[in-house]
């Protein structure tokens, strides 16, 4: 997924202006993704959507106390 740059800013490595698009994982140091958002640089994120499963064991619990 991308993040698409709102206003113009630097990083240490690299300009991007408005328009462009920004990888997942791409060095934006000194800047975070977070603090850019914030800020107004950058256009916010879609929802990350989770389809959680519920994790279910192949063998039934052992629900007696082991006696030592």
């Amino acid at each position: 997924m991308t993040t698409t740059v709102k206003k113009a800013f630097n990083t240490s490595l690299q300009r991007f202006k408005e328009g462009d698009e920004i990888a997942d994982g791409a060095d934006l140091s000194p800047h975070t993704v977070e603090s850019l958002t914030e800020a107004g640089y950058l256009a916010g994120r879609p929802p990350v959507k989770t389809t959680a499963k519920p994790k279910t064991d192949d063998k039934p619990a052992d629900d007696k106390p082991t006696e030592q």
